[in-house]
Formats: structure tokens, C-alpha cells, sequence
């Protein structure tokens, strides 16, 4: 599986390397990364830990990381890669805090990770890039560092310089199967079908006997449109590995797509059941709401977030909480309650600026917070407040150097453009934004209608309604849309 949590959690733990050091400030000619701890029983304990990280099997790697920790607290990596066991943004933000305090304890190598790790959360794509750049630059032979800057060119969908970079990884360490994994989704994204297959055919010939690999190629049969085939995958993967939450979603997303929804439904019921964090929980609840939004139920859909704030708000998790508000805002946006959205993307805001979340998160929100309001008044008819907003948004944005807020910019001015019945205009700033969210191809097919050229709007029809992604907000509401609108263009 590959969920945008994946990727990111991906990201953030690949890049964690291999050589031991017991030297604190050491300079590095190696060409391994070297790791800093004063003890190689802790050592021993996180080599543990990475590999069944690698391989997702995050829950299981608490146990060896937080007595490598209890060995040496001051193991900069163990706390970091104790992030991602935890199972709220919370815990995960007090662990990363922990790995900063130490950087200047650690070698260079180190460094890099951990602040690119840093900028990754808060959203500056610039400065992560330059310091995964400087790490393989550095560290060249070495292929976690590879495989990090790959997966950050993936994530930006810089799908060919990914595949550069996976390519060395494997290169530089055949047995290497984290890489082979990404590279399959690499070339998933650019419709590479055949070699997607290889990559993951590869991926399961090194460890056969793990889930993910499974559950990665059934993804790839949903995106080829091969329900039946995906959804035995899917149902292998579990048979494998029954606590291998994920594919419960993946099987949950090839039901929705088959228009199958209470069995989707079901199958969310089993991963509530199977999970053993709340994290897990959360992730279920959120693939719900999902769901009903692909039904167009979307009081259902609330009620779903709702339970997944109360999970939040027992232990103030103050940034899950303000993006829970933030779904329930995307929700009530869908739905055309354009007052209830505003009010719950204006709560969002509040609890973020009232929060000791760092000043980077705080901007960040700010500026998502910009586009929200923008998309909330054209909506309501305030046209020049939106393109205030919208002007706003997208200076601040391209200040920040934030691909994706370009994106949401791009969109933004389009959906501006396309309300004052400009389609060309509209046309031109939605192929400017996000190419992998199929409500943005909807909005292409949109504006092509608005244009009279019938047949590229049939086209971006199709590919909006056959998207087959993982369950998603922006799938779940576009699909059934879009597919009303190719039967809409077929008369």
C-alpha cells in the first residue's frame, strides 16, 4: 500500500541508515551513513526496529525502540524513528521534537535526516529537497539516502527523477526491497503498467513471506481497473497477515469503486475490530466517512469525523483535532453548506493559533486557511472577496516555495474563473494544478464542456470516474460526479 501516510511516514523512516559510531561529532569518509549511539546493545535494538519499519510493521517496533532508548536517551534516530509508532500527531510531533534537540550531537549525515525530516512536517518542500539532496550528494553508495530523496521527488510527483534515484538505491544495494516497492508506484503514477509489475514482482521475491508487497501489487490491479483481481489480492494480504490493517482499506476501496458500499463498509468495520491503536482507529473512521461521501451520504460522513475527533480530543491532540475540523469543513463544503463549512475551517484555524505548535505549522495553516476562505466565498457569491483571497493565497504560497499550496492555487483561480464562465481561463489554471486529484480532472472535463469540446470532456470524465485511487475525499466526491456526467455527455 502506498497512502499519502505511507508515503510520508515512508519518507521519514527510509532514510534512517546502517553504520554504527559510538562517536558523537564523528566526520564521516564512509559510505554508509554512520549512525550515533554510545551503546551497541541500543544499536542492536534499532537495527531491530528499522527493519520491521521497513517492512510496516510499525506497531511492532515500539517495544525494541523505547529500550533502545532506555539504553541511550540521547540515540537521535531511535527517537525519530519512534515518530512513527505512535499512534496520534501529538506523540509523533513530541518524538521528532525529541531527534531536533539532538542534532548537534550527531554526525552530519544524521543531521540531514532528522531537519529534513523537520521541514518535511513543516511544509517546506525547498529546504527538505536541499538537505536530501546534500545527503546523497554526501552519502552516494548509500541506499536509504537514495531511496529519501526518491520518495521526496514522489511525493512532489517528480515521477522520473523518483525512478532516477530508486533505480540507484538498487543499484547501489540489490537486496535493497523498500526501493523496488516505490519504484513500482513510481511507475504506477506514469501509467507504466508492465514495469510497475516488475518492480513489484521483485519486491515480493525478497520477502515472500511479508504483507505489504501483496497488498502494494493490489493496488496496482485497482488502478488497472482489475476489481476482482485486486480484491483476492487484497484478501490474500489479510489472509497473510491479518493485522495488516491497510489492506482493509485497500479491499474497501476496490468495493467502492464496484459501487459495492455496505460491504465496503463492512470490511472498515473489521479493521476497527483488528486495530490495536487509536491511529489505526482514526484511519478506519476517516475511510468511512469516505465512503459515505461516495454515496453522497454525507451526514453519515460527519458522524464518522466526529467519532474521530472525540479520539483526538481525549488527549488533546491539538493538530488531529484541527484537521478533523478541516474534514468536516471539506464534508460540509461537498454538501453545499458553505456556512457550516467556513465555521468548522474557522474553528480549525483557532485551534492551531491557540496551540504550541512551532510558528512554521502556524504559517502553514495560515495559508491553507487563505484558501479556504477563498473557495467558501465564491461559493457563497463573494466574488471579489475570493479573488482577494485567492491573490493572497497565492503570493504566500509562492513565497513558502509549497508545490502543493501552488497547486491548490492554481485551483482556486480556476474554480474563480470558471464561476465568472471564463473556461478557457479556467482550463488553463486547472492543467496547473494537482494532476493526481481526479476532482481536478473533473473540473478540466468541466471546462472543456464550457468550451463545446464534447470529446476532451468525455476523456477527463473517464479518467475522473475510473481513478481508482485508495479511498480519498477528493476521489470519493468526484467519482460518482463524474460518472453522472460521462452518461450526462454519452447521450
Amino acid at each position: 500500500m502506498q497512502t499519502f501516510f505511507k508515503s510520508f511516514t515512508y519518507l521519514l523512516t527510509v532514510a534512517l541508515l546502517t553504520t554504527w559510531t559510538g562517536i558523537a561529532n564523528c566526520q564521516s569518509t564512509e559510505l554508509k551513513i554512520p549512525i550515533t549511539t554510545s551503546s551497541p546493545e541500543a544499536k542492536a535494538l534499532y537495527d531491530q526496529a528499522r527493519d520491521l519499519q521497513e517492512k510496516f510493521h510499525f506497531p511492532e517496533s515500539r517495544e525494541p525502540l523505547e529500550a533502545a532508548l532506555q539504553l541511550d536517551s540521547d540515540f537521535a534516530l531511535a527517537h525519530l524513528l519512534h515518530a512513527f509508532t505512535q499512534p496520534s500527531n501529538k506523540g509523533f510531533l513530541e518524538s521528532l521534537n525529541n531527534a531536533v534537540g539532538l542534532v548537534d550531537k550527531v554526525s552530519e549525515g544524521e543531521k540531514l535526516i532528522i531537519l529534513a525530516q523537520q521541514a518535511g512536517v513543516n511544509g517546506d518542500p525547498t529546504q527538505q529537497g536541499d538537505y536530501l539532496l546534500t545527503l546523497t550528494e554526501k552519502f552516494p553508495q548509500d541506499e536509504r539516502a537514495q531511496t529519501a530523496l526518491a520518495v521526496f521527488y514522489f511525493g512532489q510527483q517528480r515521477y522520473q527523477d523518483a525512478i532516477v534515484h530508486f533505480t540507484e538505491a538498487t543499484e547501489a544495494a540489490p537486496d535493497f526491497s523498500p526501493a523496488y516497492n516505490m519504484l513500482g508506484y513510481s511507475y504506477r503514477a506514469l501509467e507504466q503498467y508492465t514495469d510497475a509489475e516488475q518492480a513489484f514482482k521483485k519486491y515480493t521475491e525478497l520477502i515472500p513471506d511479508e504483507a505489504n508487497p501483496l497488498d502494494s501489487y493490489a493496488e496496482l490491479l485497482l488502478k488497472m481497473g482489475r476489481y476482482d483481481e485486486a480484491l483476492e489480492a487484497y484478501r490474500k494480504t489479510l489472509q497473510l497477515d491479518a493485522a495488516f490493517v491497510n489492506s482493509y482499506v485497500g479491499a474497501a476501496s476496490v468495493l467502492t469503486c464496484m459501487d459495492r458500499h455496505a460491504e465496503a463498509l463492512e470490511e472498515l468495520q473489521q479493521m476497527v475490530a483488528a486495530a490495536v491503536n487509536d491511529g489505526q482507529r482514526r484511519f478506519a473512521l476517516v475511510s468511512m466517512a469516505n465512503v459515505y461521501c461516495d454515496e453522497g451520504k454525507f451526514d453519515d460522513a460527519l458522524r464518522m469525523i466526529d467519532e474521530q475527533y472525540a479520539i483526538a480530543e481525549k488527549i488533546n491532540d491539538v493538530g488531529a483535532m484541527a484537521q478533523d475540523l478541516t474534514n468536516t469543513g471539506n464534508i460540509c463544503f461537498e454538501a453545499k453548506r458553505y456556512d457550516d463549512a467556513l465555521v468548522n475551517f474557522t474553528a480549525a484555524i483557532e485551534k492551531i493559533r491557540a496551540s504550541n505548535l512551532s510558528d512554521d505549522i502556524k504559517a502553514n495553516a495560515e495559508r491553507l486557511f487563505l484558501f479556504n476562505e477563498g473557495r467558501v466565498a465564491l461559493m457563497k457569491g463573494e466574488a471579489e472577496t475570493a479573488k482577494a483571497k485567492s491573490m493572497e493565497f497565492t503570493e504566500k504560497a509562492n513565497t513558502a516555495h509549497n508545490t502543493f499550496q501552488l497547486w491548490l492555487a492554481h485551483q482556486l483561480a480556476g474554480m474563480i474563473a470558471y464561476e465568472a464562465g471564463d473556461f478557457a481561463k479556467a482550463l488553463e489554471e486547472f492543467q496547473s494544478s494537482n494532476p493526481q486529484n481526479p476532482h481536478n480532472l473533473l473540473r478540466i472535463a468541466l471546462a472543456y464542456k464550457g468550451l463545446g469540446e464534447m470529446d476532451k470532456a468525455k476523456e477527463f470524465c473517464a479518467k475522473a470516474a475510473n481513478f481508482n485511487a485508495l479511498l480519498a475525499l477528493n476521489f470519493s466526491v468526484a467519482r460518482p460526479q463524474a460518472k453522472a456526467l460521462l452518461a450526462e455527455l454519452s447521450k
